[in-house]
Parts: C-alpha cells; sequence; structure tokens
C-alpha cells in the first residue's frame, strides 16, 4: 500500500475479497450438501483465515469492517452447518482450533484507526491545509485508542468529537459503529466455539 497517497489509496480490493469470502461460504455448503464433510471443513478454516487477513494492513477502518463482516458470516454458517448436518468430533477439534487460534477479539481496530489518522493527516498537509481540529492528530488517535479499549470512554470521546469544527467532525468514523461492530464479531466468535464444543 501506498501510505503516502493517504485517502487516496485505491480500496478495491477489500470489497473483492468479501465477495471472495462470501463464495467461499456457499462452497462449504455445497460441499456439505454433496456429503463432503471434511471438504466443507478445510473450506470454512481457509475463509476464516482468508477473512481474517482482508484486513491486514489495510490502510482505512473500512477493509477491518469489511473482514468482520466476512469473519462473522463464516461463523453463523459455522453455527448453521453444525444445527443442521453436524460435525464430526474430529472436524469440531479443526474449527476450534482456527477459532481459537484468533484469540477473544479476532481483529486490530486500532492499526487502522490509527492509519486513518495519519493518511488524513498527510492528506492535509500534501494539500497545504491547516488541520481543520482543534485538537492534534496524535491526541485524537491517543482518544480513540482509549475508547476502543474502554468503551465506557465514549461518552467524553464524543463530547470532544461534538466541540470541534464541523469539517473535523465529519472525517470522524462512527465509534460507537465500531464498538458496536466488535462487540457482534466477538460475540459471534464466543458462540460458535461454545457449539463446537
Amino acid at each position: 500500500m501506498e501510505y503516502a497517497q493517504g485517502l487516496d489509496v485505491p480500496l478495491s480490493y477489500p470489497a473483492k475479497a468479501v465477495a471472495l469470502a462470501r463464495l467461499n461460504i456457499l462452497y462449504a455448503f455445497h460441499l456439505q450438501s454433496i456429503g463432503d464433510k471434511e471438504g466443507s471443513v478445510r473450506a470454512l478454516v481457509a475463509g476464516l483465515r482468508f477473512s481474517h487477513d482482508i484486513a491486514n494492513g489495510a490502510p482505512m477502518l473500512i477493509a477491518t469492517l469489511l473482514a468482520k463482516d466476512s469473519l462473522a458470516k463464516h461463523l453463523v454458517a459455522i453455527v448453521s452447518i453444525l444445527h443442521t448436518n453436524g460435525f464430526s468430533p474430529q472436524q469440531r477439534l479443526i474449527l476450534r482450533k482456527a477459532l481459537v487460534q484468533f484469540g477473544p477479539d479476532p481483529l486490530d481496530w486500532k492499526s487502522p484507526l490509527r492509519r486513518e489518522i495519519e493518511a488524513l493527516r498527510k492528506g492535509y498537509e500534501i494539500h497545504s491545509r491547516p488541520w481543520p481540529c482543534f485538537i492534534p492528530p496524535t491526541r485524537i488517535a491517543q482518544y480513540w485508542m482509549r475508547t476502543i479499549d474502554d468503551s465506557s470512554t465514549l461518552p467524553e470521546f464524543e463530547r470532544i468529537i461534538a466541540s470541534q469544527p464541523r469539517e473535523c467532525r465529519d472525517f470522524f468514523p462512527n465509534t460507537k459503529r465500531i464498538l458496536t461492530e466488535r462487540q457482534d464479531l466477538n460475540g459471534k466468535l464466543r458462540e460458535a466455539l461454545s457449539v463446537l464444543k
């Protein structure tokens, strides 16, 4: 990725990757329907890894949100197949090991937020425009990181954002949505791990 491009970095690859991940889920269901449960498990494990990697190194938060969507759909597919066709104990173990490798929080939400702030700062710098916020970019990034770590600080962060000039407020991602998406993915991961016991 060319981070120097700032906000002009092309982001078509995450959208294409999500389309491939969705096709992979259909392929896993197809393999289940023709009785190839081993193949279905292999497809699901590969899809989980692929979905996770959509976010790796992406300069913008949108890639992480797309990775979350793909991971969540794979987790829902695992639970659905488990309830309809079932998996053998060995297949459950393979899927469980693939999920455990992600840890309790499968995606890195902080790095893309940090990169996004840096890309915004560089964009203003490249175009010789003054930074539109009262707060410097590094301080905004610190507030964001703290809010991602501790959702109880969200109201304070929202007040800080609301006190900024309109141009500044317009480019902030919806932090509440990020926290909700993160919580949703972590909940789906816990559910999948629970049914795979």
